[in-house]
């Protein structure tokens, strides 16, 4: 189940990062009408209708179905169910060809592509539903919860920011602190998705006022930014600091918990049913793996993460449950009790996915 990714693609994705840029024709997406018939057949509705109301979602079966455009169609199918096309006036063409431009610039990495990118926009969908926190939330809110976890990995070329920072890369290189440079891929997913926001054609929220385009482009960075996994105790602290259940009357306290939802999205596979979480597990594996691969080749020091050890790397996806995903589900549900029913079932399905691992001798 282990894949290796093709070095010459590897490196083809490195090469296309540029700051604020995926290497779109965007002209091909300004004037694209999608009709309705295209965006969703009988099945692909029935697949976005059982997403949207289960948590074991299955994105490869929905990339299959829809001509592998997930993204795309389980966002419209989001925005559909929270009624934001009439409540914020959006355009639903100008959101199709938005959405389909995001779709396209997801790089075909074994893990970080644009399945992850649904995938983590379902899970953001299901931790915010489940026990009714979305309505603490404003419009405005849901919907930048909404882009940023379509977009929180656009273009991500299959290696980490590290690899950039030591191979000299110029995205790595606009930061003068390391700090910033360990974060640049980060920094590139926010860059681009605020570009795209602006393209004429794809800018689904030109027609608001400008400090609610300010509030969103705000929101989705700060979403983005916060997946960084350097990041992650000191989320934990700023969650720590409130002291129990968050004041939704508060702004900074919302966007807290909508940064914490993202960051816990973005890890959930671990949640999931044991199939799909084993193939999450080997396509992660399957791209470590490939990055070292290529920093060998390169005569650089291979990560400790990126060492081509199956037994290793499977250990290591079993303790990342516990180490990383359980204690943060249990925080979570401290900041918003409604929640706290979704992070039991959660914690029993850790159990049994760490205890598989288990027994099968990791």
């Amino acid at each position: 189940w282990i894949e290796t990714a093709p070095e010459e693609a590897m490196r083809q994705n490195i090469a296309r990062l540029r700051d604020g840029f995926v290497g779109l024709d965007l002209s091909l997406y300004k004037s694209l009408n999608i009709s309705d018939d295209k965006v969703s057949s009988e099945r692909v509705s029935a697949l976005c209708k059982q997403a949207l109301e289960t948590w074991d979602f299955d994105p490869w079966e929905l990339a299959d179905a829809c001509g592998g455009a997930p993204l795309r169609v389980l966002s419209e199918a989001m925005m559909d169910r929270f009624g934001l096309f009439s409540k914020l006036s959006i355009d639903r063409t100008k959101f199709r060809r938005l959405f389909t431009a995001a779709g396209d610039a997801y790089s075909s990495t074994l893990y970080h592509n644009q399945r992850h990118a649904a995938d983590v926009l379902h899970a953001s969908f299901h931790i915010l539903t489940h026990g009714g926190a979305d309505g603490d939330m404003s419009n405005l809110e849901i919907l930048s919860l909404i882009i940023a976890a379509a977009f929180h990995d656009i273009g991500h070329p299959g290696v980490n920011s590290s690899f950039l920072r030591h191979t000299d890369h110029p995205l790595a290189l606009m930061h003068d602190e390391e700090q910033q440079q360990a974060a640049c891929l980060e920094d590139y997913h926010a860059k681009v998705c605020l570009s795209l926001l602006t393209v004429d054609g794809l800018d689904i929220i030109s027609h608001l006022k400008d400090e609610d385009q300010s509030l969103v482009r705000s929101i989705v960075t700060e979403l983005i930014k916060e997946t960084y996994m350097g990041r992650h105790q000191a989320l934990i602290n700023r969650v720590e600091a409130v002291g129990g259940a968050c004041d939704v009357s508060q702004s900074s306290h919302r966007r807290l918990f909508l940064d914490a939802v993202l960051h816990l999205a973005d890890l959930s596979n671990v949640c999931k049913r044991w199939d799909l979480h084993i193939k999450w597990s080997h396509a992660v594996l399957s791209e470590f793996f490939s990055q070292g691969d290529l920093e060998a080749s390169e005569g650089m020091a291979v990560s400790a993460h990126c060492v081509r050890d199956v037994r290793l790397g499977r250990t290591n996806q079993k303790n990342f449950i516990y180490t990383f995903v359980s204690p943060l589900c249990t925080l979570i549900a401290s900041l918003n009790p409604k929640i706290k029913p979704l992070d039991e079932r959660f914690q029993e399905q850790m159990k049994a996915n760490y205890q598989r691992w288990a027994e099968l001798g990791y």
